[in-house]
């Protein structure tokens, strides 16, 4: 199922023009999620892709809402903040390939939530 959105440019954030929306349309580019990666090869193009399309849903779902609504609620402009914590969540996946490591880990969720938390609908 398609839907067309028509957006305005207003505020901070990126904007995101007259868009036709799908299920697999991604917020976050493949070129913004190299760069936070630091991969400058090809390889890993398509899974990088399924780590930003995972990364994506999960924040939706911490969210409690779609990023579909977020556009409309913040006059066409996606968030920098949400837009920040889904890289950062790819990134780690990423990095970190396993459910578990022998190395110490920092908390990326922590970063995440205070960056998603101002979006956050409450149900």
């Amino acid at each position: 199922m398609f839907v067309t959105i028509f957006l305005l440019c207003k505020g901070r954030g990126r904007v995101i023009p007259p868009l036709l929306v799908k299920s697999n349309d991604m917020i976050v580019t493949l070129e913004d999620l190299k760069k936070q990666c630091n991969v400058d090869f090809e390889e890993d193009d398509k899974l990088l892709i399924k780590y930003a399309v995972a990364a994506e849903r999960f924040i939706e779902k911490r969210l409690n809402t779609t990023f579909k609504d977020i556009i409309v609620d913040n006059d066409g402009v996606f968030p920098e903040d949400i837009e920040m914590a889904v890289l950062m969540v790819a990134t780690h996946w990423y990095r970190v390939r396993e459910a578990v490591s022998s190395t110490a880990q920092s908390r990326v969720p922590f970063g995440v939530e205070a960056l998603i938390t101002p979006h956050k609908k409450i149900i």
